[in-house]
Parts: C-alpha cells; sequence; structure tokens
C-alpha cells in the first residue's frame, strides 16, 4: 500500500474518499478539472458514485473522464463557467438529463490571486468574489429545485485552509466562501 493509504471494508486500498462514498448516488463535483476536486471525483467514482465532473475547459475534463473510466467509474464531463448562471443551471439539468436526479453537490470550485490587498485591482477583487461566492449561490440555486423534487439534498462545502502570509486580504476574502475568516 502506498503512503498514507489504509485498506476499505472491502480490502481495497483507499486514500480515505469513502468516507464521502455514496454508492450510485449522483455527485456533481463543481471544479473537478484538477486538484482537489479531480482527487474528489475520482475518489468517489472508484467507490461507485456516478460523478459529473466540471471545468471550463473540455480537455481537462476528457483527461479526467478517461481515468474514471478506466477504473470502471460512470462519468459525466461537463464544461461551464460557474461564474455564469445560466451556464449552471444548464449543467444541472443536462446532469439531471443524463443520470435521472441529482444526490450530492460538492462546491469545490474557487481561486484566487497572488497580490497584496494593496496591489489588488477592483477588477481583481470582482474575479475573486464571482469566482468563490457567486459561483457557491449558482450551484446551490441551481440544484435545489432539482434536489428539492426529490425529496432532499446534500451539499458539501469543501474548504481547506491553506497559508497566506503577506496575502492576508485575500485569505479574508476567500474565507466568505466557506463562512469564515480563513487568514492566519
Amino acid at each position: 500500500m502506498g503512503t498514507g493509504a489504509r485498506q476499505n471494508e472491502n480490502g481495497r486500498e483507499t486514500d480515505g474518499t469513502e468516507q464521502l462514498s455514496h454508492p450510485g448516488k449522483v455527485v456533481v463535483v463543481a471544479g473537478s478539472s484538477q486538484g482537489i476536486g479531480r482527487g474528489l471525483a475520482v475518489g468517489l467514482a472508484r467507490e461507485g458514485a456516478k460523478v459529473a465532473i466540471n471545468g471550463r475547459k473540455m480537455e481537462k475534463l476528457e483527461t479526467v473522464a478517461r481515468e474514471i473510466e478506466e477504473r470502471g467509474g460512470e462519468v459525466f464531463p461537463y464544461p461551464a463557467d460557474l461564474r455564469d448562471f445560466e451556464q449552471v443551471s444548464a449543467m444541472m439539468q443536462r446532469v439531471k438529463e443524463r443520470f435521472g436526479r441529482i444526490d450530492v453537490l460538492i462546491n469545490n470550485a474557487g481561486g484566487s490571486f497572488s497580490h497584496n490587498l494593496e496591489d489588488l485591482s477592483p477588477n481583481g477583487f470582482d474575479a475573486v468574489v464571482r469566482n468563490n461566492l457567486h459561483q457557491v449561490f449558482y450551484c446551490c440555486s441551481a440544484v435545489r429545485p432539482i434536489m428539492a423534487e426529490q425529496g432532499g439534498r446534500k451539499n458539501y462545502q469543501h474548504q481547506f485552509r491553506r497559508r497566506t502570509e503577506g496575502h492576508a486580504g485575500i485569505g479574508r476574502l476567500r474565507g466568505g466562501q466557506g463562512g469564515g475568516d480563513q487568514s492566519h
């Protein structure tokens, strides 16, 4: 077994994503073309979830989709800019059409600029807000009626602390995404 890996109840090597295991469930992982979102999508599919993956570039999504399919997973790649409500709404409808339902939304997308607060322009600030706040609202708003008609909803607000020394203003701005101050 690799570093940090262990065996799950089925005797398979695992990295811990089975704690979010939803066998047979349809999971939308917003922002899953790379990094944490990619890892979540691959892990959830390995554990039996039907995974809808999202990013802005289809080329990146196709790479992740191939990885999931090669491991026997079921995946639906859908490129959309999560800062645009119409694209988000269309994505959620297409996922529902493809899989018949949506059981789980993982809001993983987000990002920032590596600037000190005094170097951040108003346009830069607006981009961070659109990227980290609007997309969360748009995803939740678009999936809510679908989940409500199914009788329930589950939404993981995926946020991780990261060192923001020298970027305290950005850390606070990103902190709004998860509902708290993430600066150090």
